[in-house]
């Protein structure tokens, strides 16, 4: 994968997974090993799953930005990516988080990604936005 092919693939991954909360399209993005670590708090395929379908169930609207910043290592097949997300939760309460993410390819799916989050606004509500699942 080249950082074209890369930029597009997290594109389509955060629209169809983060932005439409679609569970159905996690095995089109990431390898049934995968192991994900959100502020500290380590998950495999199975809770990530779950934590997507916590933000459905408590989530009206997530829009996900473009990307702030991107760096591509071709050889390493890893992605870094900064971006916020507008989150607007189903009591109508709104706050952007800033997240950034590490990934990392093998083949054609993303095995890992290690990514650290923090509230811009309005902040307590929405610090754990990015490992709901995990802690609930």
């Amino acid at each position: 994968m080249n950082k074209s092919e890369a930029i597009l693939f997290l594109e389509g991954m955060y629209r169809d997974i983060v932005e439409n909360l679609n569970t159905d399209k996690i095995p089109d993005y990431f390898a049934g090993n995968y192991m994900q670590t959100t502020d500290g708090v380590s998950s495999d395929l199975h809770a990530f799953g779950d934590h997507i379908a916590e933000l459905k169930r408590i989530t009206r609207q997530i829009r996900v930005s473009p990307f702030h910043d991107i760096l591509f290592d071709e050889e390493e097949q890893t992605a870094v990516v900064r971006y916020e997300v507008d989150v607007t939760k189903n009591n109508g309460a709104r706050g952007q988080v800033e997240l950034i993410a590490l990934f990392q390819w093998s083949g054609d799916k993303i095995v890992r990604c290690h990514e650290l989050s923090r509230p811009i606004s309005p902040g307590e509500e929405f610090k754990d936005i990015a490992s709901v699942s995990y802690i609930s």
